[in-house]
């Protein structure tokens, strides 16, 4: 699962910093610290639904864009194998 937020967190962040919005912002408007955030967008925290959807609401990125890369052959393989 790790690699499942680690990618989805990556994902995120590339589509942040192409649109020019800073971290620093998503996190005062998620309400939680930019330490807090930096660990989402690095997969060190475990992201809920709710936030996600937040999140991608703030950055304007649609939240299907972020959880592509589960489908991922890749990723899906890891994750199967790591259970």
């Amino acid at each position: 699962m790790y690699e499942l937020y680690t990618s989805i967190g990556s994902c995120l962040r590339k589509w942040r910093e192409k649109h020019n919005i800073t971290a620093y912002t998503v996190a005062g408007d998620l309400g939680v610290s930019p330490q807090y955030f930096s660990d989402l967008e690095n997969g060190r925290r475990t992201i809920t639904l709710p936030t996600l959807i937040k999140w991608s609401k703030i950055i304007g990125c649609p939240p299907e864009y972020a959880l592509q890369v589960y489908s991922s052959p890749k990723i899906r393989t890891k994750t199967k194998n790591n259970r």
